[in-house]
């Protein structure tokens, strides 16, 4: 069950900071050719989930 609710919390954080990412960059650059947003969270996204790996934490962290 605490599996679950890991990945539930991981998700919701996850699409709370996409959704705020993404607008907060798009209220500043409205005529944008690349989709910087999409760039930005997906690099930091690998960021985390490398810094997570390297630092051995429980299964939980990792879900």
């Amino acid at each position: 069950m605490i599996q679950i609710f890991s990945v539930a919390l991981g998700a919701a954080l996850g699409v709370l900071s996409r959704y705020q990412i993404t607008n907060s960059i798009k209220k500043k650059w409205l005529n944008m050719i690349y989709p910087w947003p999409t760039f930005l969270i997906n690099f930091l996204g690998c960021l985390l989930l490398g810094l997570f790996y390297s630092l051995n934490l429980s299964e939980n962290v990792y879900l």
